[in-house]
């Protein structure tokens, strides 16, 4: 019988990659939602819409979240962007902030990570 690693070992594996979404400091729940669904490298998430993001099992309306504030910190704007006009991911009566000023934020601590 062929050795089929456990999910366990190809997380670990993904994590060390820093050609993969396990590089994106994402919350294990938000990770392991992405890892089951197959996406393991940002060029797989960019990839999907908004309808598919949620449509991921166990994916919730804060790991959606977490996924397209981690995809603007990780230079996938274009696609963090598109997620954010998704009325159900960032609703217009949203009281976190509009999304101008997350996208702000986000990329003031971009620039501050780059000098540091």
């Amino acid at each position: 019988m062929p050795y089929v690693p456990d999910l366990k070992e190809i997380s670990d594996h993904y994590e060390d990659d820093p050609n993969t979404l396990g590089e994106w400091d994402l919350s294990v729940r938000s990770f392991r939602c992405l890892e089951r669904a197959g996406i393991i490298r940002p060029e797989q998430l960019i990839k999907i819409s908004a309808d598919e993001l949620k449509s991921i099992k166990n994916m919730g309306y804060k790991s959606a979240r977490e996924i397209v504030f981690a995809a603007l910190e990780k230079d996938c704007e274009a696609w963090a962007n598109e997620m954010m006009k998704n009325d159900d991911l960032f609703p217009p009566d949203d009281t976190t902030g509009s999304k101008e000023e997350l996208i702000q934020h986000l990329l003031k601590m971009r620039e501050q990570q780059k000098r540091a």
